[in-house]
């Protein structure tokens, strides 16, 4: 497969997008679906490589050197500065609209998918929890009674 993104540029955007959306149940490979396709987009739009490629080197130049090899702390805040930017929008888009679409990532979050396409959460599941009951004296009686 052809790429667009240099190594440093892709590494980047991989730890951009763990820093955006952590979780321990997510593996780098399935955060690399939202790189693989920001790059595949890349190959066909030289603009979107241009932009991606001057992302990660705002990125680098706010961490202070590498973003890849500053501290959690500083990423943060890098990540919290670059609110809006090019680079911040297109890894947030990716993530929220290819990553979690993706079947894989719902796997490895517990989640079985959308509850229509299997009949609604009313027979599945809602009404095993063993709800605890609330004591008697928690709602007061009505007129009526």
């Amino acid at each position: 497969m052809k790429s667009a993104l240099d190594n440093h540029v892709a590494k980047t955007i991989l730890l951009v997008g763990k820093d955006m959306f952590p979780s321990k149940r997510f593996s780098d490979d399935l955060y690399m679906i939202a790189v693989d396709s920001l790059d595949s987009k890349a190959v066909k739009d030289e603009s979107l490589k241009t932009s991606l490629a001057e992302g990660v080197a705002e990125f680098d130049k706010a961490a202070g050197g590498k973003y890849m090899k500053a501290s959690v702390k500083k990423r943060l805040n890098v990540i919290r500065s670059m609110e809006g930017k090019n680079l911040f929008n297109s890894v947030k888009g990716e993530m929220v609209n290819v990553f979690f679409n993706n079947k894989r990532v719902w796997e490895a979050a517990g989640y079985e998918g959308p509850a229509y396409e299997q009949g609604g959460y009313y027979l599945r599941g809602f009404q095993d929890a063993d709800w605890p009951q609330p004591p008697e004296d928690a709602s007061p009686k009505g007129w009526w009674e």
